[in-house]
């Protein structure tokens, strides 16, 4: 929230920074952005490939994306809002945020989110073999380790035998679009390439960069003068 004075007002730099945030004129929207994520991964041609990248993972089908998906167990429970989730052949379940400033806590909150997600599928009565395969993706336009690694991978694992596998079946997965994109997979450096600066390198990044322009061109159609609207 902006800092405001005694009276309520905010000052004229508090002004502009929130004017700014606001008042991003579309046609400057990039996958990174809260709206044109959501509208391009509603599509499952385009989000199946980002999570079969990320996970690492054969992915045959998925079902419609859930966007803005709220979940609160309880009157006094903390709520949470889930940018994106899906759920695919095998009843695994994703939840993927995209983060573009850096917040506290981001290990805490994924693994609230991950709780959050187990609860929703783990109904009153329910086994616990119910609960599938979970991943919680974090996309972030910075890095939370400062190791340079353009993708982080957790999962549970014995201290003193990393081989051995807790067998919980969650991960966590964080996207550093600032990393390195020395040794990682070509599929890798396209998608962290094209999250950060925009570049077409193949066949998928063009696709993205296809959807999105015909986004755009939607909602300049719709408003008459292309990108003369904010969102």
């Amino acid at each position: 929230m902006p800092r405001r004075d005694a009276f309520g007002h905010m000052s004229k730099t508090q002004k502009q920074k929130v004017s700014k945030v606001r008042h991003k004129p579309f046609e400057e929207l990039t996958l990174m952005d809260d709206y044109m994520f959501a509208a391009i991964m509603n599509d499952p041609a385009n989000l199946r490939p980002l999570l079969e990248i990320l996970t690492e993972r054969k992915i045959t089908s998925i079902k419609p994306a859930e966007m803005q998906k709220t979940e609160k167990e309880g009157y006094e429970s903390h709520g949470v809002r889930l940018d994106l989730y899906v759920v695919d052949e095998e009843d695994s379940i994703y939840n993927v945020e995209v983060q573009t400033s850096a917040k506290k806590n981001l290990p805490k909150r994924m693994r609230y989110y991950q709780s959050v997600m187990d609860i929703d599928v783990l109904r009153p009565a329910a086994d616990y073999t119910a609960l599938g395969e979970s991943f919680v993706i974090f996309i972030c336009n910075y890095d939370p380790y400062k190791m340079g690694d353009c993708i982080y991978r957790f999962e549970n694992r014995h201290t003193e035998k990393p081989g051995m596998k807790f067998g919980d079946t969650t991960y966590k997965i964080v996207v550093n679009t600032k990393g390195s994109v020395e040794n990682v997979s070509a599929e890798v450096k396209e998608l962290i390439l094209y999250l950060r600066e925009g570049m077409v390198t193949g066949s998928y990044s063009r696709q993205l960069g296809e959807a999105i322009l015909q986004v755009k061109a939607k909602r300049g159609k719709e408003n008459g003068v292309y990108g003369n609207e904010n969102t």
